[in-house]
């Protein structure tokens, strides 16, 4: 927890380190970047830089004559830099000279300044963006900037490919685009139709025609746009081999037989959608974002009331649960999005109810809930790999009903209640999966149950039925960072989306079907205006790619506004 007096001297001692740079006082090194000369500190120039830490603490010649020559870099940035470094000033950064920092942060090897830097850029993404940022990103190595960004190309694909910005892709990155299964894209045809709006804006690109026609999904494709595309496109018609391809393809008997050596034409790409698993009526639907359709799943295996879920690598995880008896639930079933099926997993040691599932690697926690009415204490690791159960450790107060999240392979527990008709408590654990040791760190400022709790950006936000949003991370105790007006609700579900948080409100008459959007920068929310369909107080809400073959059912009780 940081308190005030942490606080205090943490802003004395930057005052301090900064009047001494400033003043040039006690300075053991000598920086040169362009035309000037920065006198610096070796010891906070190394605690915040690997790259001078490794500098001066090796037999370079730079720390043994106290002068380091940086090149390719601006002057201005470097300053900019020993600002953040000295004080964590960052005012004259963004965003003017992001770029710029985002280099010399990356080549300086200064990762809070990096990690910032790539939040600027993720936060003011744009169509027009993207791609250039993407780009910049892979020659930078920034790897979760890279994967954002992308992620963000592929999301928005139908709108990025009509900007002139798509036009200037190499060769081998629209394959790169075409070939990624996780597109989100209405049909092929805009696949196709991109692609030829590429070829056509440079007429050298002809020559590429053949190659990039043998990585569209031509099986996906309708006959009448495949005869169209013969009888519109004069340059695809004089390609002997291309126009002899697309003949077959208007043929379903040829379509079978060029299968063998190209899978890749028939197969469907993933679409990215909110699974609701419903318990009590044992249904599985999922909401397609792009879309805005619902779909029907394969049907859940179990009655189940107060279970709990997760994803791990794409498949969902459900276990316990409250049996149609009354009796705590032991089952484990996963639900494999590639098949669209539910597996039958071992059980768990221990039955239990309105506990929390957590994913951490290649294996998931369960940890706490009721059996039925009083909380248990005990905390079970199932390795996916190896289908095997083991008790790794004990709450050290026992609650149900209560949320986690992980931070580097640390998960917190926030509130819950010792048993089904307590009140609510305060208490805030941890539970290390490296150790197997539990904490009670303390009390939350306020006491809470049913609450949902996720992790963005090293942030935990525990958001509260009462409307309460707190926020927590590594080094600081969960604060009340925002509420959010007009809710009050039990029932509700939380996923990430695009930097931002999604909130769904399930089991209420009135309320059942707005969507929020929550923003963890600014606090503010937002209300999506699209219906979801009614769902019953257990469903959980998971955010999984699925394969577009499984969404062939739509469910025909939903509505839209």
């Amino acid at each position: 927890m940081f308190s005030y007096q942490v606080q205090y001297h943490h802003q004395c001692l930057s005052q301090g380190l900064t009047n001494l740079w400033l003043n040039g006082k006690h300075t053991d090194v000598v920086i040169y970047v362009e035309d000037r000369m920065f006198c610096c500190h070796r010891a906070i120039l190394a605690s915040m830089s690997a790259y001078f830490d490794a500098m001066f603490t090796s037999d370079m010649k730079e720390s043994r004559e106290g002068e380091v020559h940086l090149k390719n870099m601006k002057a201005c940035v470097f300053e900019s830099i020993l600002k953040y470094i000295y004080n964590g000033d960052t005012s004259e950064m963004f965003p003017a000279s992001a770029v710029d920092i985002l280099y010399a942060s990356s080549l300086l090897q200064i990762g809070p300044l990096q990690e910032l830097c790539e939040k600027y850029f993720c936060d003011n993404m744009t169509i027009q963006s993207c791609i250039e940022i993407w780009r910049l990103s892979c020659s930078m190595n920034c790897i979760s900037l890279q994967d954002y960004a992308w992620t963000f190309y592929m999301d928005n694909f139908s709108e990025v490919c009509r900007t002139e910005e798509f036009l200037e892709l190499t060769k081998e990155e629209l394959l790169l685009t075409m070939n990624d299964d996780n597109m989100n894209v209405e049909n092929e045809e805009i696949v196709s139709d991109a692609m030829l709006r590429w070829i056509e804006s440079d007429r050298k690109r002809i020559d590429y025609l053949l190659e990039l026609f043998h990585n569209l999904r031509l099986a996906l494709m309708p006959h009448a746009y495949i005869d169209c595309l013969l009888r519109r496109k004069a340059f695809i018609s004089e390609n002997s081999e291309c126009r002899s391809l697309l003949e077959q393809m208007k043929h379903v008997s040829a379509r079978a037989e060029i299968v063998y050596g190209q899978p890749h034409i028939f197969r469907e790409r993933n679409e990215q959608v909110l699974v609701m698993v419903d318990g009590r009526r044992q249904e599985v639907s999922c909401y397609s974002i792009i879309r805005k359709k619902c779909f029907s799943l394969a049907k859940f295996p179990y009655f189940a009331d107060g279970k709990a879920a997760c994803t791990n690598d794409e498949d969902i995880f459900v276990c316990g649960g409250t049996s149609s008896y009354g009796s705590a639930e032991s089952r484990l079933v996963r639900f494999e999005t590639r098949r669209n099926r539910w597996e039958e997993c071992p059980m768990m040691q221990e039955s239990r109810c309105y506990h929390e599932l957590v994913s951490v690697g290649a294996s998931i926690y369960t940890i706490g809930g009721f059996d039925p009415e009083e909380a248990i204490t005990s905390i079970e690791k199932y390795d996916i790999d190896k289908k095997r159960w083991t008790k790794c450790g004990d709450l050290v107060v026992p609650v149900g009903g209560m949320s986690a999240a992980t931070l580097n392979d640390i998960i917190f527990i926030f509130g819950g209640k010792k048993n089904r008709g307590e009140r609510r408590t305060p208490f805030f654990q941890c539970f290390n999966t490296k150790t197997g040791l539990t904490t009670l760190l303390g009390n939350l400022p306020i006491s809470t149950c049913w609450s949902k709790a996720l992790a963005i950006d090293h942030i935990i936000y525990i958001f509260c039925p009462d409307g309460n949003v707190m926020a927590s991370t590594l080094h600081s105790f969960p604060a009340i960072v925002s509420v959010i007006k007009n809710f009050d609700c039990k029932n509700f579900s939380v996923v990430s989306y695009r930097g931002d948080i999604m909130i769904m409100q399930a089991g209420d008459n009135k309320h059942h079907d707005i969507l929020r959007l929550y923003d963890p920068g600014t606090g503010s929310v937002s209300v999506v205006r699209e219906r979801l369909p009614r769902s019953l107080c257990d469903s959980d809400w998971l955010k999984v790619n699925i394969n577009r073959c499984h969404l062939r059912y739509e469910c025909s009780h939903t509505t839209h506004r």
